[in-house]
């Protein structure tokens, strides 16, 4: 038999077999592409979240990519003779540069005081810049002002003002009037306020106090050593690099992640016990057809081609419409619930769905071997059986092996 005639009478199998049996093959479809929606959907929604809140993150941190901060966290910050001690042993510690900063989280948004001309050489994306108007109507420089605030974009649209207003935040009981100069043109997308960090310190009731370091490190200067270089010197201190950082936002969302991958798994294991039982019938029916094309010459090389040319075209099926349908549920989640699911580990504003071709192209890889692992039980099933015995009548149900059989 020439070869495209073994192509043509292979599909007409392929499609007598899904016509057969159209619903159950139906059934493990969707049940495939269940289990990889979920598994996408949380993939892309925990990719999105971590990212966007990465980017935040950074934009916060104004491009520094180490830091010095209390080991009891940034809310309770240090004392700020500790950055004269780092600052006098820069060079021993490896650092090109070092810019203390106070974060003062008031009800209406994140402040930060910053040293201006420490930050131009480590975080130059906090810089602000004074507004025209301001400059023309003050004497001296606005940016040294006892009331002077400076808005990212984002904060002026949230709070609702523009540049030259006056607005008052809220801290630790008591009501800060302060006036918009200008704005933070390196920070997009963040709400946060920056100002000079003596003037924070002062019109917040925190002189004296900081809440990390950023740091500008030599290129041959590891985190590592200097980590070790500053337990060394007994610091109540610790280094956080941005992979630390990373990894700390990967910890917040492990729980919901591990249970929704736990359940796209248990979604997609049961599509494939359909694949296996729509199979396991499929060869139940035509055993004894493939038997006699075997005795009139077929290759017995047809039979396997059938079999996996299922499980295979049903699992693709599934693994291309399951990824379509977890972008969708990915895209839906992060605008109803947010990054974390509802869970309240980021930030309330929406991030963006952030798609990975090459993760996409993993979980089609994981239906595909789905739908190989499928093919295998109904394959070794009748591959056991002799041709004789396949097309004896009634001899279908003695395709599953008994365990008589399997001593013999």
């Amino acid at each position: 038999m020439p070869t495209g005639g073994h192509r043509l009478l292979l599909f007409w199998l392929l499609w007598g077999s899904l016509r057969a049996q159209p619903w159950r093959w139906l059934l493990a479809l969707f049940s495939v592409a269940f289990g990889i929606a979920l598994g996408v959907g949380i993939h892309l929604v925990n990719r999105s979240a971590l990212l966007e809140f990465g980017r935040a993150i950074d934009q916060v941190n104004g491009q520094a990519s180490v830091q010095l901060v209390s080991p009891l966290g940034r809310s309770h910050g240090f004392d700020e003779r500790l950055y004269d001690l780092v600052f006098g042993q820069r060079e021993s510690l490896g650092l090109s540069g070092v810019s203390p900063v106070l974060e003062i989280p008031t009800e209406q948004i994140l402040v930060l005081g910053i040293d201006l001309f420490r930050a131009a050489r480590v975080s130059p994306a906090l810089l602000p810049q004074v507004a025209q108007a301001a400059s023309e109507t003050r004497a001296g420089n606005p940016l040294f002002s006892d009331n002077a605030v400076f808005l990212t974009a984002a904060a002026l649209r949230s709070l609702g003002v523009s540049v030259g207003e006056t607005i008052a935040l809220d801290f630790a009981g008591r009501s800060v009037r302060l006036q918009v100069a200008g704005e933070v043109p390196g920070l997009v997308g963040q709400p946060l306020a920056v100002m000079d960090l003596g003037l924070a310190q002062w019109r917040f009731g925190l002189v004296g106090r900081l809440t990390r370091m950023d740091l500008a490190v030599y290129p041959k200067q590891g985190t590592t050593s200097l980590a070790r270089a500053v337990r060394d010197q007994d610091w109540p201190l610790v280094v956080v690099s941005a992979e630390d950082r990373s990894d700390r936002l990967s910890h917040l969302s492990r729980a919901y992640r591990v249970n929704l991958t736990v359940l796209a798994l248990v979604a997609l294991l049961t599509g494939g016990f359909l694949v296996v039982s729509a199979i396991g019938l499929s060869v139940l029916r035509q055993q004894a057809s493939f038997a006699l094309l075997g005795a009139l010459g077929a290759p017995r090389s047809l039979t396997a081609q059938w079999i996996f040319g299922q499980s295979l075209l049903v699992s693709t099926i599934g693994g291309v419409l399951g990824i379509g349908l977890g972008i969708v549920l990915a895209w839906l989640l992060l605008g109803i619930v947010g990054g974390d699911l509802g869970g309240g580990y980021f930030s309330d504003q929406t991030p963006p769905l952030a798609v990975s071709p090459l993760g996409l192209l993993v979980f089609l890889m994981v239906s595909v071997l789905l739908g190989v692992i499928a093919g295998l039980p109904g394959y070794l099933r009748i591959r056991s059986q002799g041709l004789s015995l396949q097309m004896r009548a009634g001899q279908a149900e003695t395709l599953q092996p008994g365990p008589k059989s399997l001593l013999v």
